[in-house]
């Protein structure tokens, strides 16, 4: 599922149909600032998507559970891939 998303691209939240963080429910505001998965797509705050996976080459910013679920799956298929926090 995640790595076919990865090939497309995520389909991106609006920004203005979000008003708290999807994993911890935290209210964003002009210090709690939003960021998008790049492989899910969705919004979180910078505590719950502060890990960093390398897409096509560059560091990308994605959520704890898509860090989580690519970790998963690269470790139990034995690719190479580089992970940084």
């Amino acid at each position: 599922e995640l790595q076919n998303s990865r090939a497309k691209g995520p389909t991106w939240m609006r920004d203005s149909a979000v008003t708290n963080c999807f994993e911890c429910n935290k209210a964003f505001s002009l210090f709690n600032r939003k960021h998008h998965c790049r492989v899910c797509g969705r919004i979180f705050c910078d505590a719950c998507s502060a890990r960093r996976l390398e897409i096509k080459g560059h560091f990308k910013r994605v959520c704890d559970h898509c860090y989580q679920e690519q970790f998963s799956f690269t470790a139990s298929s034995h690719t190479d891939a580089v992970w940084k926090q």
